[in-house]
């Protein structure tokens, strides 16, 4: 008996799939910016105070040019530290999902409430993997910050190819 379904999905349907889902994945398609937070990555010295390279530490003295005057006590800004923590961040572009009916590939059954999945371009996959949090949808900053925390690994998917990554991430904040 021969299959039915045969010859139904063509190359041309396939390019039609992935067309569809590079427009949306446009700038101007479906698409969100989110930015991408990987943690404490480097030290920075103060700007505000002087530095004891002997201690390795903060003099606790302002020195002039930075941005919070003090005269007394300790500096402000790193807290007698004498060093900053900087945070690497990167832009991304993705399509949120907030509907689990609506989640793409395999979903864990335990998943919790105020999950969301993503879908972005396959170039974001090294940097989803690597990130500590996400900021989802920057564009509403002023009105709300929605950080979340990857739930699972990210996960190619496509129709025929592995176009795009898939994630699931919780609200942490």
């Amino acid at each position: 008996m021969s299959n039915p379904f045969s010859g139904i999905i063509t190359p041309a349907m396939k390019t039609m799939f992935t067309n569809a889902l590079d427009a949306l994945h446009a700038s101007d398609g479906g698409t969100v910016p989110c930015r991408l937070t990987f943690g404490d990555t480097s030290w920075d010295q103060c700007p505000n105070c002087e530095f004891d390279a002997l201690r390795g530490r903060s003099k606790n003295e302002y020195n002039g040019t930075g941005p919070l005057a003090f005269t007394a006590g300790i500096c402000p800004i790193c807290h007698g530290e004498g060093r900053t923590a900087s945070t690497t961040t990167e832009t991304i572009y993705v399509i949120p999902m907030y509907k689990k009916s609506r989640f793409i590939a395999s979903v864990p059954v335990d998943i919790i409430e105020n999950t969301v999945q993503t879908q972005s371009t396959i170039d974001t996959f090294a940097s989803i993997k690597q990130a500590k949090t996400m900021v989802l949808d920057t564009d509403m900053e002023g009105l709300t910050t929605n950080t979340y925390t990857r739930f699972n690994e990210p996960q190619l998917c496509g129709f025929g190819d592995s176009s795009y990554v898939v994630v699931l991430w919780t609200r942490s904040a």
